[in-house]
C-alpha cells in the first residue's frame, strides 16, 4: 500500500528491532516514546536503526525505573545532550496533554523552562487518544512557534494503530524525516 510505520515504544526499542527486517519490504522509521524525569513525552525518530539501539543501549535502558515504560531518571535536558550526537528528530509528543505527559503542562507549571521547545523540532499535533480540541491546540501553540508537525495513533492496544498518520512524499526514511 505504500505506507511505512514508526514504532514508538515507550522507553524501549524490541519492537523496532523486530520488525526491523520484515519480510514485506514495509518502510519502518526507527523510534522510541521517552519519558522524560519530568514526566511528559517526547518523540524519537533516528535515520537509522543502529543509531536506535545505541541510544538505547547507552542512555535508556540503564535509567528506567521500576516500571520500564513509565517516568526515565533522564531529565528533558538530560535526553537532549546525550541525544546530541545522534542523527534523529525530536517531537513532543500530545505537547497540550493536560497530564504531566504533555510539554505545554509542564512549561505551565514550572517543571521545564520555555526554551525548551527550542531543542524540540516538530509537535505531534494529531494524537488519536487525545481530544479534537487538545489537538486543535496543539497545531496552534506549533504554528505560534513554526515547528513541523506530526500526527500519531499513540497506539496502546491493536485497535488504535493506524487511526491517525502523517503523510510525507518520502519513501526512505531520510526523505521522510527530512
Amino acid at each position: 500500500m505504500g505506507i511505512g510505520l514508526a514504532i514508538t515504544d515507550h522507553n524501549e526499542v524490541a519492537g523496532v528491532l523486530k520488525a526491523w527486517n520484515n519480510i514485506y519490504d514495509v518502510l519502518i522509521i526507527p523510534g522510541m516514546e521517552f519519558t522524560c524525569a519530568e514526566g511528559f513525552h517526547v518523540l524519537t525518530y533516528f535515520y537509522n536503526v543502529g543509531d536506535l539501539e545505541e541510544f538505547y543501549v547507552n542512555h535508556i535502558k540503564k535509567n528506567k525505573s521500576e516500571h520500564p515504560y513509565m517516568v526515565t531518571k533522564l531529565s528533558f535536558n538530560n535526553l537532549v545532550d546525550s541525544i546530541g550526537k545522534y542523527n534523529c528528530v525530536l517531537s513532543a509528543a500530545h505537547p497540550v496533554s493536560p497530564t504531566r505527559m504533555g510539554l505545554f503542562t509542564n512549561i505551565k507549571r514550572g517543571y521545564i523552562e520555555e526554551k525548551a521547545t527550542s531543542k524540540i523540532n516538530a509537535f505531534e499535533v494529531i494524537s488519536g487518544s487525545h481530544s479534537r480540541n487538545m489537538n486543535y491546540n496543539a497545531i496552534k501553540w506549533a504554528w505560534q512557534l513554526n515547528k513541523p508537525v506530526t500526527g500519531g495513533s499513540d497506539a496502546h492496544t491493536l485497535i488504535d494503530i493506524g487511526k491517525t498518520v502523517t503523510y510525507s512524499s518520502g519513501s526512505t526514511i531520510d526523505s521522510f524525516l527530512d
